[in-house]
């Protein structure tokens, strides 16, 4: 099987594993946005801000490291794995000390300790079993996808029933912590290998980890900052009311599309000393993002009120103006992963560095500044330095393996064009109403007239490379379709 097969093997595994735990994750939204109270969506947004920024501070980049190897052996792992737990442990001490400081920081005195309750999946990710790792590298997801399809199962369950017997956000906490404990204890009965600790291969492992904890740092600060500039400066109902509009608007970016690349940084791993081919892969990756992100986000524009309103109920439409801010967001958020895993795979972490410390930058000035700021605005300003990033990053992929970004750009022409047109006939439709069945009704017409609208244009480009190569791998998706009357052709 060829690598590319495998990727697009993998990311269907991925995808498919990703869409399911979303489906299962909305369902609990569903419930718990109808029981619980902004109030309480802005607790849970600050003790989830706490607790990943000291996870995002902790990073050691032992996953990246370990798939760039070209060859991993035991003390690969164990090394990787004592690093982890050192780094981890270290910062959990830093958490619990200062608890009480950083919820009176932010206002939220209340949250001490649930802060401390979720803390412990600090930990308990650390002692994920690395060996589990190996997997991914061979591509093999399907192990994967079965792991974290379970682990959701169980979590989300935990969560619904303890959000209607609680009606509390300590139903999402414990919920974190079962998803977390399940995934470790997966970790080690699904992979052989049993690690002990030292740290013999440190010093490799640490010239790589290096940036990558001080890209963790930046990169996090950079991703959080609006969030925690949110939390700091507007009352707890506001910063829920930020935080639900925000997950919902990037959970395509980051729940479903950006899974979709997971594959990516093994394969590219593979032929990251392959110019041509490292070129070719960078920008099939990014234009097979494009055919996907492109209709999600203008589907999103088009439906905006309506997916709000049945996602998270009618109280919470004002949100809507937020949610349409974050959409481009979204459309970006897909791009960048594609970049920095070719950087890494490139072992080009230092450039990922640098511009995340540019974009922190493009955040913290703004803040500083502007004497009054508005929902919007933050966002405006995270949208900003993201596109500066992504150029930045673009440009030093193009010096490093010829990348032609204006080429994928041409090649999803058919993609915008099939987006507007599904667009504008469903809107013909008419309202939904707010009704899920009417709903459904125009996310089909949707639905079909972009398949149908980009089948005819991307007729202009079937002598391309890309659309060749992407035809070959859906052409045995589709043959396994039960379609009626099919007749063999032999």
């Amino acid at each position: 099987m060829s690598i590319l097969r495998q990727v697009m093997k993998s990311s269907g595994f991925m995808v498919a594993g990703s869409l399911f735990q979303k489906v299962a994750g909305l369902l609990s939204t569903l419930i718990l946005a109808r029981i619980l109270t902004p109030d309480d969506f802005g607790i849970v947004a600050f003790l989830a801000l706490t607790v990943n920024f000291f996870n995002a501070i902790a990073i050691t980049g032992t996953q990246q490291y370990l798939l760039s190897k070209s060859e991993v052996d035991e003390n690969d792992l164990n090394t990787a794995l004592s690093l982890d737990l050192l780094m981890k442990g270290t910062f959990w001490l830093l958490l619990l000390f200062f608890s009480e400081n950083i919820s009176l920081y932010f206002n939220m005195p209340e949250a001490q300790f649930a802060l401390i309750v979720l803390s412990s999946v600090l930990i308990i990710k650390a002692l994920k079993n690395l060996g589990f790792l190996m997997h991914q590298k061979e591509l093999n997801y399907a192990v994967l996808f079965k792991l974290e399809l379970t682990a959701k199962v169980v979590s989300v369950t935990t969560v619904i029933l303890l959000g209607i017997y609680t009606e509390s956000y300590w139903a999402i906490v414990i919920g974190d912590i079962v998803l977390a404990t399940f995934v470790t204890v997966g970790s080690y009965l699904l992979h052989g290998h049993r690690p002990t600790l030292t740290l013999v291969n440190i010093k490799p492992q640490w010239n790589f980890s290096k940036w990558m904890f001080s890209k963790g740092i930046i990169g996090f600060s950079k991703a959080n900052l609006d969030q925690m500039f949110v939390t700091k400066m507007f009352p707890t109902s506001t910063v829920g009311s930020f935080y639900m509009a925000r997950d919902i608007a990037l959970l395509p970016a980051f729940d479903l599309l950006n899974k979709a690349v997971a594959p990516l940084l093994p394969a590219l791993a593979k032929s990251a000393n392959e110019p041509d081919h490292f070129a070719y892969r960078v920008s099939f990756s990014l234009l097979f993002i494009n055919l996907l992100a492109i209709p999600v986000g203008v589907f999103m524009y088009t439906y905006s009120s309506n997916i709000i309103s049945i996602l998270l109920g009618e109280k919470w439409l004002h949100i809507e103006p937020i949610f349409l801010s974050f959409i481009p967001l979204m459309y970006l958020s897909c791009l960048a992963p594609v970049l920095v895993h070719a950087l890494v795979a490139k072992q080009k972490v230092k450039i990922t560095f640098w511009t995340d410390v540019i974009a922190l930058l493009m955040h913290v000035v703004p803040f500083l500044v502007i004497t009054t700021i508005t929902l919007s605005t933050v966002v405006t300003i995270r949208t900003t330095a993201l596109i500066v990033s992504l150029t930045i990053l673009a440009v030093a992929l193009k010096q490093l393996c010829n990348l032609s970004i204006t080429r994928v750009y041409l090649l999803s022409i058919p993609s915008m064009a099939a987006s507007v047109l599904a667009a504008m006939a469903s809107n013909a439709y008419g309202e939904t109403n707010g009704s899920i069945f009417s709903f459904i009704i125009s996310a089909s017409i949707f639905g079909l007239i972009f398949l149908v609208s980009f089948s005819l244009i991307v007729v202009l480009f079937k002598k391309t490379t890309e659309y060749n190569d992407l035809a070959k791998l859906v052409k045995p998706i589709i043959s396994k379709l039960p379609i009626p009357n099919r007749k063999n052709s032999t």
